[in-house]
């Protein structure tokens, strides 16, 4: 939450589920997609990016950056 701050996301934007899933390690990134995607996927627009992050124990990291492709906009 604190790096999400820093660079001006707002909570609409930093989407997590530590506080419903407690420390999933790397599946928390799916997890968390899957739900928020559910619960605000009509939210996200043709072209959006999305940009899943993960940190891990020993200062592991991974990240992919996504683009949202909506069906409805006709592609």
């Amino acid at each position: 939450e604190e790096v999400a701050t820093k660079v001006g996301l707002s909570s609409d934007q930093h989407w997590y589920n530590v506080d419903l899933c407690g420390n999933q390690g790397a599946a928390g990134v799916v997890t968390t997609l899957c739900q928020n995607l559910e619960q605000r996927g009509n939210q996200l627009q043709d072209g959006d990016l999305i940009l899943l992050t993960v940190m891990g124990a020993g200062f592991t990291v991974g990240s992919a950056l996504l683009r949202w492709v909506d069906q409805r906009a006709g592609r």
